[in-house]
């Protein structure tokens, strides 16, 4: 339903990444095809999504069940939400399995009206389609991990140019003419035990056509879900703090919760 979700939370479970020897353990085979499906939730701004998504990862150099390896994996995700639909065609390029480009093209389409908005002075239904182009960084070192991710969207000019759009994600104004914006995401965190990590999630997102802006803070913790008999099934909850430039500072809860038919390549998959 909402990008922030899309971005900022889908990187709250890709950056809880173990230490280099835990992450190699949950690393695919070569060229494999991963099957993955995530399920987003958020209270505020509120956000739910439903993102199946399939990978095809292939080796470049090294050793994959080591740090000291390379990859490159095209992919697609859908997204279906109560209030769009959105299919996201992208490519990840790791020189190194710890430092690596993710390139994406977003289709999107919005087909309810978000609620608290004006949406005769908003345009809240129709097209909002993107481009987003990211680095990203992963760090471990026994059992501490850090990651950093900045990612620039550029987004599309709108078909009614009359209008900003409202990206409910962000909960910000998007100009009618097109714009980017830019999102900076850390985190740090401790492995507790086998596959249970906690920590903190920092994130920042800038929207220079409107002047919009927003900001979260996570703390979270993300476990598997084998002691319920579902070995395939890891959970996340994160309790903090949203902020944007169309809402005020709020507490926020998030829950996702990740079903791996096939895992993918790389760290903190």
């Amino acid at each position: 339903m909402i990008r922030i979700v899309g971005v900022s939370i889908l990187l709250l479970l890709s950056i809880v990444t173990a230490s280099f020897s835990q992450a190699a353990e949950a690393v695919a085979i070569p060229n494999q095809v991963d099957v993955s499906a995530r399920f987003l939730a958020r209270t505020y701004s509120p956000g739910l999504s439903f993102n199946p998504q399939v990978g095809f990862a292939q080796s470049l150099w090294g050793d994959s069940t080591t740090p000291w390896h390379g990859f490159v994996r095209p992919y697609f995700i859908a997204v279906l939400s109560p209030s769009l639909y959105e299919g996201k065609l992208g490519i990840e390029v790791f020189p190194v399995s710890i430092l690596g480009v993710d390139l994406r093209r977003t289709l999107s389409h919005r087909f309810t009206t978000t609620s608290n908005q004006d949406c005769i002075q908003v345009q809240c239904l129709g097209d909002l389609n993107y481009t987003d182009l990211s680095f990203q960084t992963y760090l471990g070192y026994g059992d501490y991990f850090a990651s950093m991710r900045w990612t620039r969207t550029f987004f599309d000019a709108l078909s009614d140019r009359t209008r900003p759009a409202y990206e409910a994600g962000a909960s910000v104004l998007i100009s009618p003419e097109g714009e980017a914006g830019d999102n900076y995401t850390f985190a740090i965190g401790k492995n507790l035990a086998e596959k249970t990590q906690a920590g903190l999630l920092l994130q920042v997102g800038d929207y220079h056509g409107a002047g919009n802006h927003q900001d979260a803070q996570y703390l979270f913790l993300k476990t598997d879900c084998s002691a319920f008999g579902l070995e395939d099934l890891d959970a996340t909850v994160g309790l903090g703090r949203f902020y944007s430039s169309r809402n005020v500072a709020d507490f926020s809860a998030i829950i996702f919760l990740t079903y791996t038919r096939s895992r993918a390549i790389g760290f903190g998959r």
